[in-house]
């Protein structure tokens, strides 16, 4: 029983802060394609809105929003490098990642000591 609660707590807390998510995402004023709308044709603009869903209604960006990551798709990135080129960048002595792939498994390893005292 206290498993199912903790369970149930969690998927609660989860679909709060998606749904959290989802609202500040569509309080920030304009859109994804908005500083590019000065130099993309407004027909352009309108069919990247609808490959988005931008062009539905709240509600229906809601529960499309819910579909897709129940499902795990998170649809394509609308950014402009790769996740080749991230990862690239995330090699041990490579700039910017460098530190953080080398302290994260150290302090890992260190809380692992630490915490056979408890």
């Amino acid at each position: 029983m206290y498993i199912l609660k903790r369970l149930f707590t969690m998927l609660i807390t989860l679909w709060i802060i998606v749904t959290l998510t989802f609202i500040i995402m569509h309080i920030i004023p304009g859109d994804p394609f908005s500083n590019d709308s000065k130099t993309i044709p407004e027909t352009v603009l309108q069919n990247m809105r609808a490959r988005y869903n931008l062009d539905k209604p709240l509600a229906v960006q809601y529960v499309l929003y819910l579909k897709n990551l129940l499902v795990l798709d998170m649809g394509p990135s609308i950014q402009s490098k790769t996740t080749d080129v991230i990862m690239n960048l995330c090699q041990p002595g490579k700039h910017p990642c460098s530190a953080t792939s080398r302290y994260i498994p150290l302090g890992a390893g260190r809380g692992l000591y630490f915490a056979r005292w408890y």
